[in-house]
């Protein structure tokens, strides 16, 4: 998941959601509470809607692209707007066939993808704050309640005190302690 939305929001989604120009789209979403924020959208990921876009018009060239109230995303068969067992299902299908199926919770699926979205944030450096903001948490102790530190992250931690500094200088370099 490119974005980190919450599977609700992402089937709330209309054709108009997607705003702005090459290099500063924005994906306008309504959260929790009917809460309004706005989230960066790569461009990479505006080409793949529109292109779902150009495929869609071809299988169902009733549908108002340009209307506000048409949802963005359709089953593919009905075109009737997805809903969030649909996505859930496809969640499941491609965990088993990348073989992770058993490591992700019942239940959490979509979430996961949320979860990772942050986590890959905080490993890229953004700060607990704009993580914060991005997911559409009122709190930052939600933010902070879901988000733990990795193994690898921790030792880094530890080695860049002063501490950590001074034992990697008093530490012998032919293995001797």
């Amino acid at each position: 998941m490119a974005t980190g939305i919450r599977l609700s929001e992402l089937v709330a989604l209309h054709c108009q959601s997607i705003t702005g120009e090459p290099g500063a789209y924005q994906l306008d979403v309504t959260g929790k509470g009917a809460k309004y924020r706005a989230i960066p959208a790569m461009d990479g990921l505006v080409d793949r809607v529109t292109n779902y876009q150009t495929e869609r018009r071809e299988r169902f060239p009733k549908h108002r692209l340009d209307r506000r109230s048409t949802p963005l995303f359709v089953h593919i068969h009905t075109g009737q707007s997805i809903t969030t067992r649909q996505v859930q299902y496809l969640a499941d299908r491609i965990y088993r066939e990348a073989g992770i199926r058993a490591q992700v919770p019942d239940g959490a699926l979509v979430h996961a993808l949320r979860h990772t979205f942050a986590m890959d944030l905080l490993d890229h450096g953004a700060s607990i704050v704009e993580v914060q903001t991005l997911l559409g948490h009122e709190s930052v102790a939600t933010t902070r309640r879901y988000l733990t530190a990795r193994p690898h992250q921790l030792r880094a931690a530890v080695a860049a005190t002063s501490t950590g500094a001074a034992l990697r200088r008093s530490t012998p370099e032919d293995g001797d302690g």
